[in-house]
């Protein structure tokens, strides 16, 4: 049995994911090279959460993989008229939360 706050992160993560989607069909034109990238984070996050949703650690671990490899990405290569680098540490808000809603249930998953 899947504990309500990880259904609750697995949706609305999934939601957030299926709109970042989105965008990325509105940004193929401008800059391709991101918009392949970020397709590629996208549809591995939506497997993430799969795997978080199936309880599995695999889910957990790939998520914060990806989102290490954003982060790296991001920095390296800043899109323009990007804001977060003004605030770092919003960019670590969303993995926290990820953390404190998913670590409890570790032993949990399989």
């Amino acid at each position: 049995m899947r504990p309500l706050p990880i259904t609750l992160l697995c949706v609305l993560m999934l939601i957030a994911q299926l709109l970042e989607l989105r965008g990325v069909f509105y940004a193929a034109f401008q800059n391709p090279v991101r918009a392949l990238w970020t397709f590629f984070l996208v549809a591995a996050a939506i497997a993430s959460f799969l795997g978080l949703w199936r309880m599995r650690r695999w889910g957990v671990c790939l998520y914060l993989g990806l989102y290490a490899a954003s982060v790296a990405a991001f920095y390296a290569f800043p899109p323009p008229e990007s804001k977060m680098l003004d605030q770092p540490l919003l960019m670590f808000l969303v993995p926290a939360v990820y953390c404190v809603v998913v670590f409890p249930y570790w032993k949990r998953l399989s």
